[in-house]
């Protein structure tokens, strides 16, 4: 999702191209309160933001994002799981459907990777990558 962070502290304005979730926020601000001396002895879990918020350069703070998909005109072939990149977002539904998507080439997922056949090495490497973080995950199917 997109997301703009400003304000005082934030030591490097700009745009991270990496991928976040909203979960991250909460992490964050606890983190920005901790350390602003707001709150003390509070541990969450969760990732926080702040280290990209303090250098632009910094490592992912995750490699991927999950989430569940719970709309859609056919519930069972929409009904299911997604996992991306930066770059490609791999989604596999209830029914078993698997779909993998080259964001940047495709913003509207419009070309089917997997119908594609072979896959080129960087998008296999994400297909194997992006199903291994779902299995890793713990949600259906």
């Amino acid at each position: 999702m997109p997301l703009v962070v400003a304000g005082p502290g934030v030591a490097c304005p700009g745009v991270v191209e990496r991928p976040v979730d909203v979960s991250y926020l909460f992490a964050s601000i606890v983190g920005a309160s901790l350390n602003g001396g707001l709150l003390t002895g509070v541990a969450v879990a969760g990732v926080s933001l702040l280290p990209s918020l303090e250098d632009r350069d910094a490592p992912a703070h995750r490699p991927d994002v999950v989430t569940q998909l719970l709309a859609g005109q056919n519930p069972a072939d929409r009904l299911g799981s997604a996992s991306r990149n930066a770059r490609f977002k791999f989604i596999r539904t209830l029914a078993g459907v698997e779909s993998l998507y080259d964001l940047d080439a495709d913003p509207r997922e419009v070309a089917e990777l997997l119908k594609i056949s072979p896959l080129a090495t960087d998008a296999q490497a994400a297909f194997e990558a992006l199903g291994a973080t779902l299995d890793g995950a713990g949600l259906a199917p």
